[in-house]
């Protein structure tokens, strides 16, 4: 569906659509970051987890 398709005021709509479709695209990479970083936070300077891991036979 098109601007066009909408008649007036179709371009105003699609551009509102457009626009709350990159802001949810910028929300969802923003929680994507913070669940990194948290993930990220459980490892020691040197890459090794802070939680001792099961000993491998």
């Amino acid at each position: 569906m098109t601007a066009v398709d909408e008649g007036p005021g179709g371009f105003r709509q699609a551009a509102a659509r457009a626009f709350q479709r990159i802001f949810m695209l910028f929300a969802d990479l923003k929680a994507g970051l913070v669940l990194f970083l948290a993930a990220d936070a459980d490892l020691r300077a040197d890459g090794t987890s802070c939680y001792p891991q099961p000993k491998r036979r």
